[in-house]
Order: C-alpha cells, then structure tokens, then sequence
C-alpha cells in the first residue's frame, strides 16, 4: 500500500520536472494589435496620424511597419519614427525591455478635400525576448475638409504640359517635383522660383553659390536633387552629404578619376536613391573615392568610408598627377612605387647595407694592399743603400787597379825603347799585311786584332804623343 502511494507520488514528481525542464512546450505565439488614427484636417492645414504596435502587456523589442498613402491629398512633413515620401513610409522603433507599447507619428498637410485611407501593407515585430509577434492590423481614415469652410482648395499641381516639365538624365525620364514641402529645404539652401520652359518652377537656390537645384521625380521612387547648369541648361544628379554640422557637399556625376593612384579602380556607388562614378581602393575595398564639390562651388574628391559612412577630403598630390600624366612606362613606375612603399623602402635599405658591406671589405684590402706596397718600398731602399755602398767600394778600387796597371804598362812600353823599337816592326809587318787586298781580311785572325789595339792605344796616349818623330799610321781593319 505504501509502496503504491510512493509510486504515484514518484510519477507525480517526475511529471512536474519534466514539463519545468520543457517550457516550450507550454510556449505560444505571441499577438498584438497595429493601431492607427483617424484624425480630421483642413486643406492646407497639418494633420497628424498617429500609431502604435501593442505588445499585449508583453515588453516589446522591434517593430517596422510600411504604411502607404495618397501623396495627392497627402504631403508628408515629418514624423518621429518615420521617413520617407512620395507615398510611401517606413515606420521604425525599438522597445527598451520595459515599453510594451511602440509609438510613431507621421505629420501630413492636407491638399485637398475628400477622404483618404492609409494602409500597413507589411510589417515586421518581435517581443524583446526575440519572439515573434502576429499583429492584428488596422488602418487610418483621414477626412479633409475645405479650408475656408465652403470651398475646397486643390492642391499646387500645375506643373507643365506632357513633355515640357521631362527631364532625361542617363537615360531615364524624370518629371519636375513642384509641390516639394519645407522639409525638403536643406540648411544653406532657400525656397525659390526658377522659370523653366515657359513656367514658373519651385526649386532651392544655393546660399553660397546661388546654384539652383531642382527636383525630380520619376514613378513610385522618392524625389531626387539635381543640379542644373544655366549656362548649357543640363540637368546633373546629386546627393547631398553633410560632413559636419556647418559643411555639406553635393556629389557629382563627373567621371574625373584619371590622375589617381593606381591602386583606385573604377566602379560605381549608390549613395542615396542616386548611382554616381566611384574609384574603389584596391589595397582596401571598403573605402572609395567620388567626385563632389563643396558649399563654396570648390570640387574635389573625397573619401567615403563604406562602413562608417562617412566623407573626408582626399588630396591628390602634384607627384601623382605628374607620375599618371606621364608617359605610360613611368607612369606605370611612378604607380608601382606609390603602391609598394613599403617594399621598396626595404630593398633601398637592403642595397645601402651590401654596399656599406662591399665598402668596409674594399677598405680592409686596400689598407692590407698599402702596407705590403710599403714593405716593397722598405726592402727596395734597403737593398739599394747596400748597392751603393759595394758599388762605391768597387770604385775605389778599381781606380786603385787603373793606375798600378797603368804605371805597369808605362814602365813596359815607354822606358824600354828596346821594346818601342819592336812594336815599330810589329807595324811595318801589319801594313804589308794590309796589301794582300780585302779578300785576305778574314783570314786575319782576330785575337791578332785584339794584341796590338791596345799597344796602339797606348803608344798615343804616351808621353812621345807629341814627338813628331814617332808618327804612325794606323790601317783600319
């Protein structure tokens, strides 16, 4: 018996912790309610339509919703939560954990009497804690009277006829936006009137410049800025970015990209509703260069951060210019450099070290080449000084020889006259020598030669060389 109510209760329990570890099971889908006002108005006064998304008491997290209206009897002004135009709206908010209630505000000036619907086609929410949430929808019914009481006022529509309002740009046809309200007037630019083909148009005029911009519509699509230039009278897409609180620029569609860095490639970007010529950064692809001109009517390029959104002013140096402008193959060079400072760096600092090396190691050798060079030198001296010594050593005696040889052949030749007597017969014996003709000249032998040249040497440089009696002739051989 125990035993079974242990059992039960074991179930019991084991029940509850199942169905606690299993919430989803108990979860459902979460619902709520898009709500919308149902204001009255008079023609060309504001009417203010107001929404909300419901939660049901749950905290909500986001909600969109798109709501649709009648831009003829409807002109969108402003709104909190709320952007767009043209007859469509787009309606955004996120809840902070605690709201359970989303609200928005879409303000209208009223063109004409009648009555106007405006619908939530689509729409996405969720609760803060990421569920989904199903709306119940609902819609707006807005009545407009006349403004005076008796009579309706009809909106400003008056444009041109078929064809004369048409502007073409790029292909595409555009038609003159006239009826634009106040809250299309940009800060640094005035209401005014331009008169275009005959008829007088609504535009904004330039502060600075006094350029005038019109706009364009065409379709569905929301209105578009465009320049227009009085002097060729041609219309020019625009987009206006502001790059703090005081500075705008307008962005152009010239294709001015040719002096860049070669790391900018051509492309396009779509900023805005508009498609503008755009050079990408190669080296990092979420940065790119457009052509703009500033609130002074100054052009140039500047930066766009993809990511960030953001503008900045870009500078083209006079070296790229130059390097880009030039020739093909230096332009190419120029290009190359820019692109690979780093490397190049490198390399540079890779040359100056090897010839910083090359240099040190021709200095060693040169150094080591002149101290051998020197050594040469040293030994050279050294042995000529010896030379010199042993040379002047000879001299000195040799001059000594001369002159005991000389005393010698004095005492031999000059005081023995017995002696003179017989080199005279000596020389008679060599003239009968000389007749025999020049055919016998070579059997005279030359040591012959060589034993009375030196007599006759001496004979002359003796002291009878002045004695007339002592004449000889001698015969050449």
């Amino acid at each position: 018996m125990y035993m079974s109510k242990f059992k039960k209760i074991t179930a019991i329990m084991f029940a509850v912790f199942f169905f606690a570890l299993s919430p989803s099971m108990w979860s459902f889908a979460a619902e709520g309610t898009l709500q919308f006002s149902d204001p009255t108005g008079k023609v060309g006064e504001e009417v203010t339509v107001k929404v909300k998304i419901d939660a049901a008491g749950a905290a909500i997290g986001d909600g969109t919703v798109m709501v649709t209206y009648d831009p003829a009897m409807l002109e969108f002004l402003s709104g909190e939560n709320a952007t767009g135009g043209n007859g469509t709206l787009n309606l955004a908010a996120t809840g902070d954990g605690s709201a359970t209630v989303l609200e928005y505000t879409m303000v209208f000036r009223a063109l004409q009497e009648g009555t106007t619907t405006l619908e939530a086609p689509s729409y996405t929410a969720y609760l803060h804690s990421n569920e989904t949430l199903t709306l119940s929808v609902g819609n707006s019914t807005v009545t407009l009277e006349p403004g005076d009481g008796t009579t309706a006022e009809t909106p400003n529509t008056e444009v041109v006829n078929p064809g004369t309002a048409d502007v073409e740009i790029a292909g595409v046809t555009y038609s003159i936006y006239n009826d634009f309200s106040d809250v299309l007037v940009p800060t640094g630019f005035t209401r005014t009137t331009f008169n275009y083909n005959g008829a007088d148009r609504n535009v904004i005029q330039e502060n600075t410049t006094g350029q005038y911009v019109f706009y364009l519509i065409t379709g569905d699509q929301a209105p578009v800025m465009a320049l227009y230039n009085q002097d060729t009278q041609a219309f020019s897409l625009t987009e206006m970015a502001n790059i703090s609180e005081t500075s705008y620029i307008l962005l152009l569609d010239e294709k001015a990209g040719s002096n860049l860095p070669s790391q900018f490639q051509e492309t396009t970007i779509t900023l805005g509703s508009v498609t503008f010529p755009a050079w990408q950064n190669m080296n990092d692809k979420a940065f790119y260069l457009v052509y703009a001109r500033n609130s002074n009517g100054e052009a140039g390029f500047y930066q766009y951060d993809e990511v960030d959104g953001t503008f900045q002013r870009y500078l083209v140096s006079e070296s790229t210019d130059a390097g880009n402008n030039g020739s093909g193959f230096t332009g190419k060079i120029v290009g190359f450099l820019k692109d690979n400072v780093i490397v190049v760096t490198a390399v540079l600092w890779v040359l100056v070290v090897v010839f910083l090396i090359l240099t040190v190691i021709l200095s060693i050798k040169l150094h080591r080449r002149n101290e051998e060079l020197d050594d040469l030198y040293a030994e050279v001296e050294e042995f000529e000084e010896k030379g010199n010594s042993k040379n002047k050593k000879d001299t000195k005696k040799g001059n000594s020889g001369s002159k005991e040889k000389k005393k010698d052949y004095d005492e031999l030749y000059i005081d023995d006259e017995d002696s003179f007597d017989d080199f005279e017969d000596e020389l008679e014996d060599l003239d009968a020598f000389d007749d025999f003709g020049d055919e016998e000249e070579d059997e005279f032998e030359e040591d012959d030669v060589e034993e009375y040249t030196p007599k006759r040497s001496r004979r002359t440089s003796s002291k009878y060389e002045d004695d007339d009696d002592y004449d000889v002739d001698f015969i050449d051989l």
